[in-house]
């Protein structure tokens, strides 16, 4: 990849954070590589989200994806849904947990191209040892995916699962989440665990094992294109059907040498609550962003979009990094 600003803006997808805080405290969450004492302090400007989208728009961006902190709990989530509707962005995602979706929500999401639902578990005291949420969240997340498939979401709606080793990886932890998908025709996505720490590097589930036990339940694995966005190296994708329902199984692999290669040509552009560009999560380097969006500079705004992108490519940031601890 060139690092021409409207090749980069056609090829990756805008990640905004819009809001850091969140309604429950999963404990391997990475917080999108930010320290945990910018947890639930902040939401993104609606003003400055719009101008930044905008700009972006304007120069070639094709993709937007909406994040958190959960999204749900920005105070002006449905103003900020609808004004991407304005954007003409021709693909759009957000991602939630799906506690807080209402039906409000769920209506104005129905234009996205994918709501990507992170759940980790269809038991609940499984669902609560990952999320610490309570009985109560639990049972209006699943009265949302209700909700979700009673609008006929179908393969809209993709289900995220991260299996972890004694906790979510047995069969029938696996099997809840694909009956789950094949009942509405969700997607499914089983990820493997990026660990905060050494200990929980125990927790990680090899890839190949996950596959294993992904056919050994049904799932038939469809001879398609493993790239993504132009990249072997960077999350490898197997891709699946299961019953009425596909979806992926994904490497991550973050810290593999060929993956950090890869990564600046197919990473997405991610930006914090803060308006700060944050190229790599294990990384403190950020680009802020702040003043200059409130001076309207178009120009230094790109310049900011394509300086990131270099900084992965000359420095590669997370190479060799086992876990999420911070590098400088």
């Amino acid at each position: 990849m060139n690092l021409e600003v409207r090749d980069i803006l056609q090829r990756l997808p805008f990640r905004v954070s819009v809001t850091d805080y969140c309604n429950v405290r999963c404990f391997f969450c990475s917080n999108e590589g930010m320290v945990d004492e910018k947890r639930g302090t902040k939401h993104m400007d609606r003003i400055d989200f719009n101008y930044l989208a905008e700009v972006l728009v304007r120069n070639g961006l094709t993709n937007l994806s909406m994040t958190g902190g959960d999204p749900t709990l920005h105070p002006e989530i449905e103003q900020l849904v609808e004004d991407t509707e304005k954007l003409r962005v021709p693909v759009r995602f957000f991602h939630t947990n799906g506690i807080a979706l209402t039906p409000p929500l769920i209506k104005l999401l129905s234009g996205f191209s994918k709501v990507a639902v992170s759940i980790h578990s269809g038991n609940y005291e499984t669902w609560n040892k990952v999320t610490r949420g309570s009985r109560e969240q639990y049972h209006q997340l699943h009265l949302n995916l209700d909700n979700l498939g009673n609008a006929q979401f179908g393969e809209k709606v993709e289900i995220k699962h991260v299996p972890m080793k004694g906790i979510n990886f047995s069969r029938e932890a696996l099997e809840s989440t694909l009956e789950l998908c094949s009942k509405y025709g969700f997607r499914f996505k089983f990820l493997n665990l990026e660990p905060m720490n050494e200990a929980q590097s125990r927790l990680v589930v090899p890839i190949l094992d996950l596959r294993k036990v992904l056919v050994d339940l049904g799932c038939v694995e469809e001879k398609a294109d493993q790239n993504f966005r132009g990249q072997a190296a960077y999350l490898p994708i197997t891709r699946y059907r299961y019953k009425n329902s596909k979806g992926v199984a994904i490497e991550i692999g973050c810290g593999d040498h060929k993956v950090c290669k890869a990564c600046y040509d197919s990473n997405e552009i991610f930006v914090t609550p803060d308006l700060t560009i944050k190229p790599c999560h294990v990384s403190t380097y950020s680009i802020p962003l702040t003043s200059i969006i409130k001076e309207r500079d178009e120009k230094k705004i790109l310049e900011a979009v394509v300086n990131s992108r270099r900084f992965l490519m000359l420095k590669k940031p997370g190479e060799g990094v086992a876990t999420w601890r911070v590098n400088g």
